[in-house]
């Protein structure tokens, strides 16, 4: 059998950032092992199957090169371009993220002020890790919530979630939509006016519902929340 041949018809490869994304080349010889220069940032190459993952996280032009084998050797190297553009809908450079540990439920990546004002739309982009395993979370389940201290009740919370990507280095990716208003958190707001602004710390916590691990009792699908952490909750001045 010949050495694989790639092709080169799809050689100019365009996606938006953060956007799902997979690709793989056309190829003849039935290659059973592949390689690339280097992947665009952000994205995941299989070595076994070809097939390159997104999101791409990084805006501009990358070029790299693949190569496939057979038993009868590699192929020669065929170099492809992918350019990764800005789209306002997909785009999270202006949210506020955070990355929660599965295993330990510890939230961390959280800016030093953690904060939004009363009247924000608030964008908050999770990623939720696990180097085991990809996660593929019911939207349905996931929940974001915030008390003003331990053992109140909830005073803001959103099941307003949006799937970004999955499967990135052990990485989910998700959006949740806050509105930061309401007359509960009004009322909690005039209760800390100060000369030097209003705003109070509250505790946040996220929730999601996973599959439950290989080989343990209970139910097939399980509950589970993150660690709290501090958000701070602001009145504007306009």
């Amino acid at each position: 059998m010949p050495v694989p041949v790639i092709s080169s018809t799809q050689s100019v490869l365009s996606v938006a950032q953060w956007q799902d994304f997979s690709f793989t080349a056309a190829v003849t010889g039935n290659p059973t092992e592949w390689r690339i220069s280097t992947p665009p940032a952000g994205m995941t190459f299989s070595t076994s199957t070809g097939q390159l993952n997104g999101p791409a996280t990084t805006v501009g032009v990358f070029s790299f090169t693949l190569e496939a084998k057979n038993n009868d050797g590699w192929s020669a190297p065929r170099e492809f371009t992918l350019a990764c553009f800005y789209f306002e809908g997909d785009n999270t450079k202006f949210h506020l993220g955070i990355d929660i540990d599965i295993d330990t439920r510890i939230v961390s990546g959280l800016p030093t002020d953690f904060s939004a004002k009363y009247g924000d739309d608030l964008v908050l982009r999770v990623s939720l890790k696990d180097g085991s395993s990809t996660l593929n979370l019911d939207l349905n389940s996931m929940k974001f919530g915030l008390k003003e201290r331990d053992g109140d009740p909830v005073i803001l919370n959103s099941t307003a979630w949006r799937k970004i990507a999955t499967g990135i280095g052990g990485e989910s990716y998700y959006l949740i939509y806050v509105p930061v208003a309401g007359l509960v958190l009004s009322g909690i707001l005039a209760e800390y006016d100060q000369d030097g602004g209003t705003s109070f710390v509250g505790l946040a916590e996220i929730e999601w519902v996973a599959r439950n691990a290989n080989n343990t009792v209970g139910p097939d699908y399980v509950r589970m929340s993150s660690r709290t952490f501090p958000f701070r909750i602001a009145r504007d001045l306009i």
